[in-house]
């Protein structure tokens, strides 16, 4: 009986894996380059840099001029109302642990819906809240307002620096960072001097009011400046956030499931 040696088969002899359709390597690895994408966050002297400071500015003034609004006015509220002082203090106390407890809701719901989204309906909210304020019958309902005003206000401090730290470049945050820092500051000591100043002469309703308006003034002004994210598309914004993790089988035209859920991508 005559044998024929496998290896020397016609239909194997010279010819190469690829021709057979074999794999000449099982398990390797792909190497993809992550994509070449430019850095087109914002900077000193660039487009939109000064709108964008002087918006987050402009939110961090309201935010902590209606937060602070009423602490200068506790014995006025406290002999309107017909309450103790210690109880009149929890119109403070109300509103700044409404911004405590949401704050990291807030923040959960800033990855989803965006920054930009967030800041702005929190203003709205709050701003809203603050001209109803001076028409709170009773203590309990004051309160009652001034707890939803430091809820909605958490969208402010929940979203501003990550925004901030999206939208700037690693050498111009902390600038941009102070000048938000610096509107809480301005903010905080208006919300108790000018209402001290008008509630001397009309009385803590209207000093509440007047707040309520500058608060206003500042939200449009927020709304107008703050611009619409300028980075890059989707799909290059996804590329240098997951590009790395991507696997070889992963298209690169198409977002990963992780991008497209997060608000960073919208």
């Amino acid at each position: 009986m005559h044998w024929t040696d496998e290896s020397r088969a016609p239909y194997g002899h010279g010819m190469t894996p690829a021709d057979t359709g074999a794999s000449t390597t099982v398990g390797a690895a792909v190497s993809v380059s992550a994509p070449d994408v430019p850095d087109s966050r914002m900077a000193p002297g660039g487009p939109g840099y000064r709108r964008m400071s002087l918006a987050l500015f402009l939110a961090g003034v309201a935010t902590f001029a209606l937060l602070y609004s009423t602490q200068a006015l506790l014995p006025l509220i406290s002999g309107d109302l017909g309450v103790t002082a210690s109880d009149a203090s929890w119109t403070v106390a109300a509103a700044t642990g409404g911004l405590a407890v949401f704050v990291l809701p807030m923040s959960a719901l800033s990855e989803r819906f965006g920054r930009r989204t967030v800041m702005t309906a929190s203003l709205a909210v709050a701003v809203t809240v603050g001209l109803l304020v001076p028409f709170a019958p009773s203590l309990p309902a004051l309160v009652a307002l001034r707890a939803v005003q430091g809820a909605a206000l958490a969208g402010l401090p929940a979203s501003a620096q990550a925004y901030l730290a999206e939208e700037v470049t690693p050498r111009a945050l902390v600038t941009a960072i102070g000048l938000f820092v610096a509107g809480n500051s301005v903010g905080g000591m208006s919300g108790r001097v000018i209402t001290g100043w008008v509630a001397q002469e009309w009385g803590w309703r209207v000093a509440v009011g007047v707040i309520g308006v500058v608060a206003v003034a500042c939200a449009v002004a927020f709304r107008m400046l703050c611009c619409r994210r300028r980075g890059t598309s989707l799909r290059a914004r996804c590329a240098r956030r997951c590009w790395p993790a991507r696997s070889a089988t992963t298209s690169p035209t198409r977002c990963c499931a992780a991008c497209t859920r997060s608000a960073r991508c919208s």
